[in-house]
C-alpha cells in the first residue's frame, strides 16, 4: 500500500481511476468533514454520521459508475443528498407510526450547529438549502449544484435566487 503523502497531489478523479482501497481512504479523508457537515444540516447531529458511512460504503461500491468527466465533490454529494432523502422519508414514516396521533415532539438542533444556517434551515425548502449551502459552503458552481440537484443550469439559478429573496426578505442576512 503507497504511503498516503502519494496522493496528496492527485486530483479526485486520478484516485477514483486508481481503483485502490488506499486511493479511496485519500478520497474519504477530503471529504468525510464537509459531507459530514452538510448531512448534519439535513438530517442532524447523530444520523449524520450513519448516513455519511452509508455515502461512503455506496461510493464505493459504485465507483465503477463514477463519470471523470465531472467533479467527484458533485457526484459525492449527490450520493450523500439522495441517501440523507430517504433517511428523512423513513424516519418521518417511523415517527408517524410510532407516535399517538396526540403526541408531539421537538428535534434538537444539531451539535455545533450556527444559528443563522438553522433559520435558513427552517426558511427554505429542501432544494433552496441544499442550493445555498453548496454555493456559500463548499463553494460549488452553478454548474455543480445543477448536477447535484438534477436540475438544468437556468432552473438552479432561479432557485438560487429565490432562496436569497426569502432570506432577504426575512432580515436574515
Amino acid at each position: 500500500m503507497p504511503p498516503r503523502f502519494c496522493y496528496e497531489n492527485q486530483s479526485d478523479q486520478q484516485l477514483v481511476k486508481e481503483d485502490t482501497q488506499s486511493a479511496f481512504e485519500e478520497l474519504v479523508r477530503r471529504y468525510q468533514v464537509p459531507l459530514r457537515h452538510f448531512l448534519r444540516k439535513l438530517v442532524g447531529g447523530n444520523d449524520a454520521d450513519d448516513v455519511l458511512q452509508q455515502t461512503f460504503c455506496q461510493a464505493y461500491q459504485r465507483r465503477s459508475e463514477f463519470n471523470p468527466t465531472y467533479q467527484f465533490s458533485t457526484w459525492l454529494y449527490t450520493i450523500g443528498r439522495r441517501l440523507a432523502l430517504n433517511h428523512l422519508r423513513n424516519e418521518k414514516y417511523r415517527r408517524t407510526e410510532s407516535l399517538p396521533p396526540d403526541a408531539c415532539y421537538t428535534v434538537k438542533p444539531a451539535e455545533n450547529s450556527s444559528p443563522l444556517w438553522e433559520r435558513v434551515r427552517e426558511l427554505l425548502s429542501e432544494p433552496e438549502f441544499t442550493a445555498i449551502w453548496m454555493m456559500y459552503v463548499e463553494e460549488m458552481t452553478l454548474e455543480e449544484i445543477a448536477k447535484l440537484l438534477g436540475k438544468r443550469y437556468g432552473a438552479t439559478k432561479m432557485l438560487v435566487s429565490r432562496a436569497r429573496k426569502k432570506i432577504t426578505k426575512k432580515s436574515l442576512l
